[in-house]
């Protein structure tokens, strides 16, 4: 997510002055509260959370605006409908028509 909202400001035109980095959506969300300036976060992180009534949060309307996932599973746990879930995803990662990791995001 850091390399996506730093290339997000670029594309803006600036480059965000960093003072604080933390992988905690609930610490990011209390330094927001607290004034200690801007962050962003996961968009089902702004419909949660006891500061929900603090902070104003806006989506991101730019549709490279996306967020890396990755799938773990142990073999001898999986369900049925995981194994079915992995089976429907796996063709559309082979065509490209997922967003490889490592791509960088094109500003449009």
């Amino acid at each position: 997510m850091y390399k996506t909202s730093i290339e997000l400001c670029n594309c803006a035109g600036f480059s965000p002055r960093i003072a604080f980095e933390t992988n905690s959506c609930e610490g990011l969300n209390a330094m927001v509260a607290r004034g200690m300036g801007i962050g962003f976060t996961p968009e089902a992180i702004d419909r949660t959370g006891a500061l929900r009534e603090q902070i104003n949060y806006y989506p991101i309307a730019e549709e490279t605006a996306f967020r890396t996932l990755t799938i773990g599973y142990l073999e001898k746990n999986i369900t049925r409908e995981a194994r079915e879930f992995i089976r429907l995803l796996l063709p559309a990662m082979e065509k490209g028509t997922l967003v490889q990791e490592g791509e960088d995001l094109q500003c449009t």
